[in-house]
Order: structure tokens, then sequence, then C-alpha cells
């Protein structure tokens, strides 16, 4: 049984069809409705959620990823509140 090799010109073409197939699907077929992708989610950490810091909690279209303060009291409390909802 003999190998069939591939030549440059044959990777480089089935490559580029590959390619254009990926690119023409829209991108909510490949994550499903209501798909954000990554590159159009604000994310955001908050450092300091005593007085002022619990305000930048709840902003409206972003996505939370980390909460820090030096406070323990303050921290726990957040922790606490952001959990229960």
């Amino acid at each position: 049984m003999e190998k069939k090799s591939t030549s440059r010109r044959d990777f480089v073409r089935k490559s580029l069809v590959a390619a254009a197939g990926i690119s023409i699907i829209p991108r909510h077929v490949m994550g499903g409705t209501n798909f954000i992708p990554p590159s159009d989610q604000l994310t955001k950490a908050v450092i300091g959620v005593g007085g002022m810091g619990q305000g930048h909690l709840d902003y409206e279209g972003t996505r939370l990823l980390a909460i820090c303060d030096a406070d323990a009291n303050h921290l726990s409390s957040t922790l606490q509140k952001w959990e229960a909802v």
C-alpha cells in the first residue's frame, strides 16, 4: 500500500478552503443564540469595595471577574451580597 504525499499546492489549497469555510459561518451559529464573544465583553475587577466601591459592582453590560479589598469585613460582606444575586 503506497502512501500518497501531499504537495505544497494541494496543502495550501485545502487550507484556504477550510479557512474560507470557517470565516463564512456567522458568529451566532458557532456560539448559539445570545452568544457574546469575549472580544465584545467588558470584564472588570473591583479593588476596594467599601463605600464608593460598591457602586462599581453592578454596571450593566459588564462581567465581574474579581473583587479585592484590604479590609476583610468589607470583602466578606460584599462577597455575601454578590453571591446572593
